[in-house]
């Protein structure tokens, strides 16, 4: 029995040895711009404040990593990081659905999807006569469409919910879309490109102004879209690891919105459309093309 224990309690020492221990584990899905721009960021950030944090690819992680806090970056980091370890605490960063923290825990993250109160505040200014919104979802959180559904109401808007099926792209639906829309509110996190691309070609030959999910949704074709700040997030994402970090066995603190938005219009489509860009727009509202 002593012998056996020996055995273990070496077993484990080397296992630690093999797996030192390090603060913050930050781990990046991909190494695309966005990720990069919002890694640099958040190491910046950690290193001002004291927090020693070091880069892992999410293929790396069995070599031996053992963080007090993960910080993933993407889906496919989240899933890669629980994968290897279910317990630790996890900061997540430029994720879409707030479903894949729920089944992390104990985690927390700054979640990409802008408020609905912002995009509706853009959406107004833009389109102030709109009296019909179509809202185009696929696989949306039921609680974000509850939100946004809850904004055109209380201005005594008119809404129509259409659910497209993803991947399948059940096409059918935008041939139906309503004669009388004025705004095609689209939102959700799994529209294909090819999707996307019939999306808005069906809303500009109805000449029905589209609100895209990003900057890559205005290029194709969406009037306007709230794009982000990369590297404010990284920042953003540091200072919510920061306030987990003074405080370890608290529950994790609530997840948040992007702090930023980037406001992204398309001339020629609005130009179509018979809309002026109003003035006084933020001084980082990007026009295409």
């Amino acid at each position: 029995m002593r012998t056996l224990l020996f055995v273990c309690l070496l077993w484990a020492g080397a296992a630690m040895a093999a797996c030192p221990q390090e603060e913050v584990a930050v781990v990046p899905a991909h190494d695309r711009p966005p990720y990069l721009e919002t890694t640099g960021a958040l190491m910046a950030a950690l290193a001002q404040q004291g927090i020693a944090a070091h880069i892992h690819p999410p293929e790396a992680l069995q070599n031996g990593v053992c963080p007090k806090l993960w910080a993933a970056l993407g889906s496919r980091a989240v899933t890669a990081v629980r994968r290897y370890d279910a317990h630790t605490p996890l900061v997540a960063g430029l994720i879409l659905d707030r479903r894949l923290l729920q089944t992390s825990q104990p985690a927390t993250g700054v979640l990409l999807p802008h408020p609905p109160q912002r995009l509706w505040h853009w959406l107004r200014l833009l389109f102030p006569t709109a009296r019909h919104i179509v809202l185009l979802h696929a696989d949306s959180d039921p609680a974000r469409l509850a939100a946004i559904a809850r904004l055109v109401r209380q201005a005594r808007l008119r809404l129509t919910l259409l659910a497209l099926e993803v991947p399948q792209g059940n096409f059918a639906r935008l041939q139906s879309l309503p004669a009388d829309a004025d705004v095609l509110w689209i939102d959700g996190q799994a529209f294909t490109p090819d999707i996307a691309r019939a999306i808005l070609m069906a809303a500009y030959r109805r000449r029905i102004p589209a609100v895209g999910l990003s900057r890559q949704w205005v290029e194709a074709g969406a009037a306007f879209a709230l794009d982000w700040d990369y590297r404010d997030l990284g920042a953003q994402i540091a200072a919510l690891i920061a306030r987990w970090w003074r405080t370890p066995q608290s529950d994790p603190p609530v997840p948040q919105p992007p702090r930023r938005a980037i406001l992204v219009l398309n001339r020629e489509v609005l130009h179509h459309l018979g809309r002026r860009i109003p003035k006084n727009l933020p001084p980082e509202t990007v026009l295409l093309p």
